[in-house]
């Protein structure tokens, strides 16, 4: 089987394997990075995704009750991010390994 051929099966098998991938994984407990755009009120913050423009308010954690706009989170979920909370937080990506 030569390249060609090789890329070809692999598209036919593609959207398949997405989807398993998705069932396999919909119980999974997720995690992402996301940052602050409004500083925690008492139940809610106000996140985005690194690229991203939307904000969305979800529960957190009380490690996360002192962060501040520019503050880095961890978000936590379960099946879908309507079961969201922030979990822990820093001070953003400073381009340093971690040790």
């Amino acid at each position: 089987m030569g390249v060609n051929e090789g890329v070809a099966f692999w598209n036919a098998l593609k959207a398949k394997v997405k989807s398993l991938i998705k069932q396999e994984t919909s119980n999974c407990f997720k995690v992402a990075r996301y940052d602050v755009t409004s500083a925690p009120d008492g139940t809610t913050i106000g996140v985005t995704l690194p690229e991203g423009n939307k904000e969305i308010q979800i529960p957190y954690s009380q490690e996360v009750s002192t962060a501040v706009i520019g503050d880095t989170v961890l978000v936590g979920w379960y099946g879908s991010l309507s079961t969201a909370r922030a979990i822990w937080f820093g001070k953003g990506f400073e381009g340093q390994p971690l040790e």
